[in-house]
């Protein structure tokens, strides 16, 4: 005969209460020469991708800032870690 069983496992849900990874609107934006990213504080690397996934870009945010003057227009995405926490948001270049 067939056997079936109803499995549920807890550990592999998401709860979005609990989830680390944490979207966040750096400013100006759009930007042309520098963007804010407060959350961006003492030893965090932010990555910068361009939207084919490619990084274009790999800085330490100087009390929460970033220097995107180097940049191409378009809009982008940034990455970066914090405190155990990942950090996400999308802004445009001028």
């Amino acid at each position: 005969g067939i056997w079936m069983a109803n499995i549920y496992d807890p550990t592999v849900s998401v709860n979005p209460m609990t989830s680390n990874k944490i979207k966040i609107n750096p400013y100006p934006n759009p930007a042309s020469g520098f963007i804010t990213v407060p959350q961006a504080r003492g030893e965090a690397t932010v990555n910068v991708y361009n939207l084919s996934g490619l990084k274009v870009l790999s800085a330490r945010a100087e009390k929460g800032r970033i220097d995107v003057r180097q940049l191409q227009s378009g809009l982008y995405v940034l990455h970066f870690e914090a405190d155990g926490k990942q950090y996400h948001g999308k802004w445009y270049k001028d």
